[in-house]
């Protein structure tokens, strides 16, 4: 054996090994995408989940506070005149 079929031989086994590597890492690259687009899908339906209870609690909430300030402004001008009328009694 001389030197040249010694160095085919090392550079097939190197290459062997460098091919068996490259496929694992390709196959796990696969992997992981296929992981990261079902996490990326489940993370688009719970914003879409999130996003239609904030809307349909704006919808309920802004009557609400519309309601609550009404009320709260009405009941500081009926709280206000009394205390008008007892301060000019006395």
């Amino acid at each position: 054996m001389d030197a040249f079929q010694i160095l085919v031989i090392i550079l097939s086994v190197v290459l062997t090994i460098f091919l068996i590597v490259a496929i694992v890492l390709f196959i796990k690259l696969i992997q992981i995408s296929n992981k990261i687009k079902k996490i990326t899908n489940s993370v688009d339906a719970t914003v879409d989940n999130i996003k239609n209870i904030v809307s349909n609690v704006g919808k309920i909430m802004t009557p609400t506070v519309v309601t609550n300030a009404i009320t709260n402004w009405l009941q500081k001008l009926t709280n206000r005149k009394p205390k008008k009328e007892e301060e000019a009694k006395k």
